[in-house]
């Protein structure tokens, strides 16, 4: 029981970190879009496998902190959008969106730069030479 309290607990917190960084980089209206972007592609790469219900929790059990796990979980709604845009016919405004949601992604790790460094966005792909690939526990 008390671990489903630390998992609820980490996962809002996470949410909530999102949510105001979004809102504090782009504002409300630009903001609010990439919150929108980033719930819907979250759900969808959920239902459709891409991304387990637990990877909030698998960051908390590793170790990462809110700031980490907020870098990490958005980073990986931006790779679900890319995966699930390959097979459209991608629109202008949503690759403004996605554009829009790497700056942000930028902004996130460059104020607090941890142990995730995102794949996406411009910053964290300048650090490959010195980052490697971990698996999650």
């Amino acid at each position: 029981m008390l671990d489903i309290l630390k998992r609820q607990k980490f996962e809002k917190a996470v949410l909530q970190t999102i949510e105001q960084r979004l809102l504090q980089i782009h504002g409300q209206e630009i903001g609010g879009e990439c919150l929108g972007f980033f719930s819907t592609a979250i759900l969808r790469a959920q239902e459709i496998g891409d991304i387990p219900d637990s990877l909030v929790d698998r960051f908390r059990k590793s170790g990462f902190t809110v700031d980490d796990a907020a870098t990490a979980f958005y980073d990986a709604s931006i790779t679900a959008i890319k995966n699930l845009a390959k097979n459209l016919d991608q629109h202008p405004d949503v690759e403004l969106v996605v554009k829009n949601m790497e700056v942000a992604l930028d902004q996130m790790f460059l104020a607090n730069p941890g142990m995730v460094v995102p794949r996406n966005g411009s910053a964290g792909p300048m650090m490959s030479d010195f980052t490697k690939d971990a698996e999650l526990r």
